[in-house]
């Protein structure tokens, strides 16, 4: 079954294109960064970034958006004091969005 699913992933892949997915992905990481990072410890060169998006949090904000994205059954990775997150070709721009909306709230 992981041979079929690894198969299924590299067709959409190459029928897409690897530029293509980057260039959305790229899109939807900017977006949600420019919502976060009034609430980062420290600016990031997101030119020097891959696809995740690496966010180190002032700790009241990433407690309250860790519990946001519970809410969602949203996926993420949080490594010490760091939240990842990584958008991909099957996340859309709503999907963006509703993250920078969540993180927009916490600026308030």
């Amino acid at each position: 079954a992981s041979y079929a699913t690894a198969l299924g992933s590299l067709q959409v892949i190459n029928q897409l294109g690897v530029d293509v997915i980057a260039t959305h992905n790229r899109i939807l990481r900017d977006k949600v960064y420019r919502a976060a990072e009034p609430l980062l410890l420290s600016a990031h060169e997101l030119d020097q970034q891959g696809g995740t998006l690496c966010l180190d949090f002032q700790p009241a904000a990433l407690e309250a958006f860790i519990e946001d994205l519970k809410s969602l059954g949203a996926f993420y990775d949080l490594r010490g004091n760091i939240l990842r997150l990584s958008l991909h070709i099957y996340n859309t721009s709503e999907d963006a969005s509703q993250l920078s909306e969540m993180l927009l709230k916490l600026r308030l």
